[in-house]
């Protein structure tokens, strides 16, 4: 599934995306992320609901070093929300 991430949460995401999914579907996501060098995996994941081209997506499974790699850059989001 290609897309582009809306929102983005520790426990899950809203996505845009031409990929035809359902509600309940289990994916594994990888976020590329700009001036990382690598992308932040999501060992597994559920689709909680789709409509018009947009998805939410509930983490189920995120390994340890990609959580605190989503944590880091959750608190830089803010950051620069706050600046």
């Amino acid at each position: 599934m290609i897309g582009m991430l809306i929102n983005l949460s520790k426990s899950g995401c809203r996505a845009k995306t031409d990929s035809k999914v359902y509600s309940g579907m289990q994916v594994s996501l990888r976020f590329d992320v700009p001036g990382e060098p690598s992308p932040i995996c999501i060992d597994r994941a559920a689709v909680r609901w789709s409509r018009e081209g947009e998805l939410g997506v509930g983490f189920i499974t995120v390994a340890l070093p990609h959580q605190e790699r989503l944590d880091q850059l959750l608190t830089r989001l803010k950051q620069d929300l706050k600046s």
